[in-house]
């Protein structure tokens, strides 16, 4: 009797798998066999009492069709911002209801081909299996199932899926017949790119813009994911005109590659504070009540300096204008830029002081937590990119421009009654921390709703309004 075979490891990625034998005939009879998956320690198809009974020629047939997908597609299709990848039809069929019908169809095509090369149960034909949906974040990669997500870093989540291959791989080892013949020629080919699927695909760009970046990579495609330029092209290029582009281009190749040891040192320690299985904002804030007596330049009202913690870590801040309102700011941290963050003065919120202010402190977040993981070289306020670290840092800068314990006392001493006091409130705050209406008016719903102040539905609905202002 054949033994289970494992392949991979319960709390990360594992398939265990019970061979049909003999190994001969064609590709079905070759990979039959009784198998389960695991992934972040939880049994996702099958059980270790039934099995998932299948012809996995089919998982090989997926691996090698979706896998530029997966190493190439970082975000959802345009547009949507599911809270995870699971709900991403439910975040298409929304949006859709204030869409023309063919901008609709069209946007549905790319949402129905996410799920065939993201979702391993889309390799499945014929057979309903429970999702498992894998999404790229730069060097991390998620798998989410029914059981929540698993982050785990991205070269182990390929290695996992090339053992897998490889096993199945052994199985046709002398097969003939075309559909094995096929699927190990593909398997061989499975990461094999194109200038038109990058340029067209993976960055997203209009083919006005191809030109202008096409000129500024080298030869090889393959090496264009570790470029800055590059990734910004990905994450902003559909959002500027031919102009802009080209100048943020310019901007981010004007910056020159400097020591990031203070940075590193602080990455460190910022890092300590992560908790992967809270939600984004409790990291964020967590993280920021943590650093800011770490960073200093503190005034006597508790104001920070950002511009000046920046340069203390040696990190570049300087202007561009972008001629939009879309993109705030370009944090720029690869091997050959940076660090550096290019300030947008057209940005809808960067273009004001206290805006600026709040930029600053987002990208500090991204240069503290996220370029080991989900953004390695370079990220764009605004842009297109992954939904956990933008909330993540969005609350990072606003408990570090104005911390929650602050606001919570200033609150107790003022003893707002009326829409007029807490709109007086949030002001004060706001001079004294130099910050937004908006996050002024954010910190003040959220601190008084953690320290169990419980507000009545019009202020709430006030402070609600008021986050909204720039």
């Amino acid at each position: 009797m054949a033994a289970v075979t494992h392949i991979g490891n319960a709390e990360s990625l594992r398939f265990s798998v019970k061979w049909a034998e003999p190994a001969d005939g064609d590709a079905e009879s070759r990979t039959r066999g009784a198998a389960t998956l695991e992934v972040g320690g939880h049994v996702v198809w099958g059980s270790p009492d039934e099995p998932f009974e299948w012809t996995w020629i089919e998982l090989l047939e997926f691996l090698a069709e979706s896998w530029r997908f997966l190493l190439w597609e970082e975000t959802y299709p345009e547009g949507l911002a599911p809270r995870n990848p699971l709900v991403l039809e439910d975040a298409f069929e929304t949006r859709r209801e204030d869409m023309h019908p063919a901008a609709a169809a069209a946007l549905h095509e790319d949402v129905v081909s996410f799920v065939e090369h993201h979702d391993m149960a889309s390799a499945l034909r014929g057979a309903i299996a429970p999702p498992i949906r894998i999404l790229r974040e730069g060097l991390s990669c998620s798998l989410t199932t029914r059981f929540g997500t698993t982050t785990l870093p991205f070269e182990d989540v390929t290695q996992a899926l090339e053992s897998i291959a490889s096993a199945l791989l052994t199985r046709l080892d002398g097969a003939e017949d075309p559909r094995s013949v096929r699927a190990i020629a593909d398997w061989e080919q499975r990461a094999s790119v194109t200038e038109k699927f990058l340029l067209e695909f993976a960055a997203s760009l209009p083919s006005s813009h191809w030109s202008t970046l096409r000129g500024r990579l080298p030869d090889d495609p393959g090496g264009w994911g570790q470029l800055e330029v590059f990734a910004a092209a990905r994450m902003a290029g559909s959002l500027l005109d031919t102009t802009s582009f080209e100048k943020l281009l310019a901007s981010i190749e004007s910056v020159p590659h400097s020591q990031t040891g203070k940075l590193d040192a602080l990455s460190r320690k910022a890092q300590e504070h992560l908790r992967p299985r809270d939600r984004a904002f409790l990291e964020g804030y967590a993280t920021a009540r943590a650093m800011r007596p770490e960073l200093g330049h503190v005034d006597e009202q508790g104001c920070i300096d950002i511009e000046a913690i920046l340069a203390s870590l040696d990190v570049t801040v300087s202007d561009v204008d972008l001629k939009t309102d879309s993109l705030d700011a370009i944090a720029v941290f690869g091997p050959k830029h940076g660090p550096a963050v290019l300030v947008n003065s057209s940005g809808v919120h960067s273009k004001g002081p206290r805006g600026r202010r709040t930029t600053l402190a987002h990208e500090l977040c991204h240069l503290l937590l996220d370029r080991d993981s989900s953004l390695p070289l370079v990220e764009v306020l605004g842009g297109r990119l992954p939904r956990r670290p933008e909330q993540r840092a969005n609350a990072f800068a606003a408990e570090l421009l104005v911390p929650s314990h602050e606001v919570v006392a200033a609150t107790r001493k003022e003893s707002p009654t009326t829409l007029g006091d807490w709109e007086a409130l949030v002001e004060a705050i706001g001079r004294r921390f130099k910050a937004s209406r908006a996050v002024a008016a954010w910190q003040t719903l959220n601190a008084n709703a953690a320290d169990g102040e419980s507000l009545a539905p019009s202020v709430r609905s006030r402070l609600e309004s008021l986050t909204r202002d720039s």
